[in-house]
């Protein structure tokens, strides 16, 4: 799928210039904070909404202005949108009928997705009697059966709780792979979009501002908004030191603190030029003692005290306080690590940032 500079237009909300592809056969997630319009996208894409200006492309075949039914797209909404008045096996089968599919067919496709989800003892039931999860499993059912080549899923978990939301991460890798159909997940979560995501795009005031692998969203954000959004708290105002081309190697000094750090070199950059710079919490190193340290960790090491500690589910937050400019780092530590190394509030350590994670944002926030 390909959208070349679509504009749109609902109420006072308009989408500004979304370009995006989307490869065949891959799980794409559309991430970004509530209210920014990714559900007008979704809707759009859909044929929802009436596109102003661009173009929609599926399978090189410009659907722009095709009606939904024409467009072999499949919509889950964020409340599924079950028919109250049809048992399970209709909302299955509603598609199909749709299609005139003859009435055998319908039953062995539908005993197919049924099967397949988990859901086959629930199918003379009415959605009314149907936990969230269920809803959720008899809503894709009914979104996979017709075969779309593209099915758009609205926050499709954000109303499960959090163990079973977990589950049905791993229920929709397998299903997407095993069905080979391209989809496009729209979350908020963090989390939910690392471990289902193969590609990402961050859509913030109805622009997709970053699109790529989601390594590469995650630990090089191209702007302090993106940054933010990702929850980054190590971000630091800063002045490039000098540059060592040949080695691809710099230094930058956090503006007005005086405490300066070297970077693997990721643009091209002068002595004094003002830059943004962040470290995600988990780069941080604490440095046990005795234990010698890596090349890489020898020009970014620094003194701080322990200010706060604050227990996690799979780790601990450190906030620790440089000794001597006063600045404030956030650390991430795996709990048996923490465990290993007995830290305590108050508590003095030395601690050093990986040259390669320290990430550079040149010029004013992008």
């Amino acid at each position: 799928m390909e959208i070349r500079g679509v504009h749109a237009k609902v109420g006072e909300f308009e989408l500004g210039g979304i370009d995006l592809k989307v490869d065949e056969g891959k799980y794409f997630i559309l991430l970004g904070p509530t209210g920014v319009g990714k559900t007008i996208l979704l809707e759009t894409l859909a044929g929802i909404h009436r596109v102003v200006r661009g173009q929609i492309c599926i399978d090189s075949q410009d659907v722009t202005h095709l009606p939904p039914e024409e467009r072999r797209i499949s919509y889950v909404p964020q409340d599924y949108a079950l028919f109250p008045n049809m048992n399970v096996r209709e909302n299955i089968a509603f598609g199909l009928k749709m299609k005139k599919v003859t009435k055998s067919q319908i039953e062995d496709e539908v005993g197919k997705y049924a099967n397949r989800l988990g859901i086959a003892h629930l199918l003379d039931r009415p959605p009314q009697q149907l936990s969230g999860g269920e809803k959720q499993r008899v809503a894709l059912a009914r979104a996979l059966i017709i075969r779309p080549r593209l099915l758009l899923m609205d926050e499709p978990l954000a109303a499960l709780d959090r163990a079973t939301r977990r589950d049905f991460w791993v229920m929709l890798k397998e299903v997407q792979r095993e069905f080979g159909v391209t989809f496009i997940h729209v979350t908020h979560d963090l989390e939910e979009a690392f471990i289902l995501g193969e590609r990402i795009g961050v859509f913030i005031n109805g622009r997709i501002v970053q699109s790529g692998r989601k390594e590469e969203i995650y630990k090089r954000p191209r702007s302090l908004g993106v940054a933010r959004f990702l929850g980054i708290k190590n971000i630091f105002r800063g002045i490039v030191q000098d540059m060592d081309l040949r080695k691809g190697v710099g230094r930058v000094t956090i503006k007005g603190e005086g405490l300066t750090f070297s970077f693997e070199l990721k643009a091209r950059l002068g002595a004094g030029d003002e830059v943004d710079f962040l470290i995600r919490p988990e780069e941080v190193m604490v440095i046990r003692e005795g234990k010698p340290i890596k090349e890489s960790l020898r020009g970014n090491i620094f003194e701080g005290e322990i200010q706060k500690i604050i227990e996690r589910e799979t780790h601990h937050t450190l906030l620790l306080t440089e000794v001597g400019q006063g600045v404030t780092f956030e650390v991430d530590i795996p709990n048996y690590v923490m465990r290993n190394l007995k830290l305590i509030e108050n508590q003095r350590v030395k601690a050093a940032l990986r040259r390669e994670s320290l990430w550079i944002i040149p010029g004013k926030g992008g």
